[in-house]
């Protein structure tokens, strides 16, 4: 029962794994739109479209949750500075 129970939650792991990673794109693409429909210093947005790239650099790494926290801290600076 126990091994059943361990290889469901890593089958859904390895599953959900590349749904995460598809993600960010998405991310961008939404940080982008909202630099474009709100109006921001200049360093504002130097600062939030390089968290942007830091996260799409890490996504192509493969390296998924620091670029996951990465387009969150974007997303956050973004909506807080609007």
């Amino acid at each position: 029962m126990l091994r059943k129970t361990l290889l469901t939650g890593a089958a859904l792991a390895l599953f959900a794994t590349p749904a995460l990673a598809f993600h960010c794109p998405k991310d961008a693409a939404a940080i982008d739109a909202g630099l474009a429909k709100v109006s921001l210093t200049d360093a504002q947005k130097a600062e939030i479209t390089a968290l942007k790239d830091k996260g799409m650099s890490e996504h192509s790494s493969g390296n998924h949750d620091e670029a996951q926290k990465s387009m969150a801290e974007a997303m956050r600076k973004l909506l807080n500075d609007m």
